[in-house]
């Protein structure tokens, strides 16, 4: 398979971490002792090779290796797709990706509410140890930055979500005794912006930082507090403005 990591983060975080295979959704991505077991499989809604389920001679290559063109099951749900190439059409697919993405979003949304001090507890240690660099505060308008990165409506229904816990996230931060905890939790999601941002661009760019956010979590409160740790920052530093 010739999908890049990059693209597979895209396809793993948009899928929740979970197998899209309706009914399923296992979790896909383990994590024990700081290592993680996948047991998720990245398959090709048209076909990667001419003997493929699904292939499409006329895909270029660049299409057939994008994120929407890929779909994440578990081991079971891919054999199922692939040998029952006629029952599991380019577009039944299609829409099993979609419709399990958007559950994704939901599910991850409707939890917002529930978001306590442990979850951005969770998020914050793993975001902290990953800053490395010197950052700065150039604050812009969330609407403007959405604008000027070419944010889907998705994506900024989501920021939407995400910011109305922010005051969740200023009073976890003013609790902390540590008084430059807030820089480092800042500076953390600044140097991964930078560094993305070499990869990404528009709503693969935040799909990409809402899934370093929760550290890759399948779990929805985690994810859920990730994404409002992440669009507290969208609304105060320069993620998505450089």
């Amino acid at each position: 398979m010739d999908v890049s990591v990059s693209t597979a983060k895209i396809v793993f975080s948009r899928s929740g971490n979970r197998c899209a295979f309706p009914e399923c959704a296992q979790e896909i991505a383990f994590k024990d002792f700081g290592e993680y077991a996948n047991v998720g499989e990245l398959t090709h809604i048209k076909g990667n090779k001419p003997t493929s389920a699904r292939h499409d001679i006329n895909q270029d290559k660049k299409d057939r290796n994008s994120p929407d063109n890929l779909i994440l099951l578990c081991g079971t749900h891919h054999k199922i797709v692939d040998d029952q190439r006629e029952l599991y059409s380019i577009e039944k697919l299609t829409k099993i990706k979609l419709d399990h993405e958007s559950w994704v979003r939901k599910r991850c949304t409707k939890e917002i509410s529930n978001i306590t001090f442990a979850e951005l507890e969770i998020i914050r240690s793993y975001v902290i140890v990953n800053s490395t660099e010197e950052s700065r505060i150039s604050v812009v308008h969330p609407k403007l930055k959405i604008k000027k990165n070419e944010l889907s409506e998705e994506t900024s229904n989501l920021i939407k979500m995400g910011m109305s816990r922010k005051k969740l996230v200023e009073k976890y931060i003013d609790k902390n005794i540590d008084t430059e905890f807030g820089e480092k939790l800042k500076k953390g999601f600044v140097d991964k912006y930078r560094e993305l941002k070499k990869e990404f661009h528009g709503d693969d760019l935040f799909e990409a930082l809402l899934d370093f956010s929760c550290e890759h979590s399948s779990k929805f409160t985690e994810r859920a507090a990730g994404l409002t740790i992440l669009c507290y920052f969208f609304e105060k530093c320069d993620v998505f403005e450089e």
